[in-house]
């Protein structure tokens, strides 16, 4: 078993276990270099298993390897909606001047509402540089891993097969979050000395924090008792991670970072490469 494993997020069809080691390593020595701590880390001589689960998000019988093109017709009412107008809205919040806002929305669903969102979206720093049916598909990815029926129990299989005595820090990016975070509730409490969760959005109140397992309670999630720590680093100009503070939510001991990512706020790389990644990361395996 690696003594790190690593869980990546939203959109990564096409990709591979082997790809994304080729992605997360050199980010993680940036980090540890930022951090003042390749001194203490030699990536060379410690394993990390990028587990790859993309394939299992896909709809039976199209290409894993190519997002649809997904426009706007596409975006379902309900969890799909909401939560593009919650990404809207912190959109508009973070750059008032370039974002135009929410002003009156309905629940009612409707595609010119949607083409509000898709089009403010598109005007700022973040959203911009991302395809439309890039973000089609992320608001897919989530609501299949948290509300198709098989799909959670299929991706946590895969995730289980990862981790063992060896294990010592856990990593979950984006949606990658979530399943690191439900995965570390299932397995032996000796597991990890680290969950390190970057750009999440566990702290979503009603659409994800509600829907996580082990449910949470009265909007307090629960502990993972696998992680002897956790550290969340979420980018201050990153909607994807809605709420940047996961203390509030899941206690104190969460210790939160938020830092600047710039234009690819969202990025893994970005958050692999900060200092306080390095940090976290030289803590436990140093």
């Amino acid at each position: 078993m690696a003594e790190i494993v690593a869980v990546h997020g939203i959109g990564q069809y096409g990709s591979s276990a082997a790809r994304l080691r080729e992605i997360w390593l050199p980010a993680l020595r940036e980090g540890l270099a930022r951090a003042d701590a390749t001194s203490l880390v030699d990536l060379d001589h410690v394993d990390l298993d990028c587990v790859y689960y993309a394939d299992l998000l896909r709809p039976g019988g199209k290409a894993v390897g190519m997002v649809p093109a997904y426009g706007p017709a596409d975006i379902e009412p309900g969890f799909e909606q909401d939560l593009l107008t919650l990404w809207w809205r912190a959109a508009a919040a973070y750059e008032p001047d370039l974002v135009p806002g929410p002003d009156s929305l309905t629940k009612t669903y409707s595609p010119q509402l949607v083409q509000r969102a898709l089009a403010s979206l598109s005007r700022s720093t973040f959203w911009s540089a991302v395809p439309r049916r890039v973000i089609i598909a992320a608001l897919k990815d989530l609501r299949r891993y948290l509300y198709v029926p098989g799909i959670r129990e299929s991706v946590q299989a895969k995730i289980a097969t990862a981790l063992g005595p060896d294990t010592r820090i856990v990593i979950g990016h984006s949606l990658g979050s979530v399943v690191a975070y439900e995965a570390l509730h299932d397995v032996d409490a000796s597991v990890a000395q680290l969950l390190l969760t970057v750009g999440s959005p566990l702290g979503i109140p009603h659409l994800v924090l509600d829907r996580l397992e082990p449910p949470s309670t009265a909007g307090q999630g629960v502990w993972p008792d696998a992680a002897r720590r956790w550290v969340n680093v979420a980018g201050l100009e990153d909607t994807v991670a809605l709420v940047k503070d996961l203390a509030p939510v899941f206690g104190r001991r969460v210790e939160n970072h938020v830092i600047r990512n710039g234009l690819r706020a969202h990025d893994v790389t970005r958050y692999l490469a900060s200092a306080e990644v390095g940090r976290a990361v030289a803590g436990a395996v140093g």
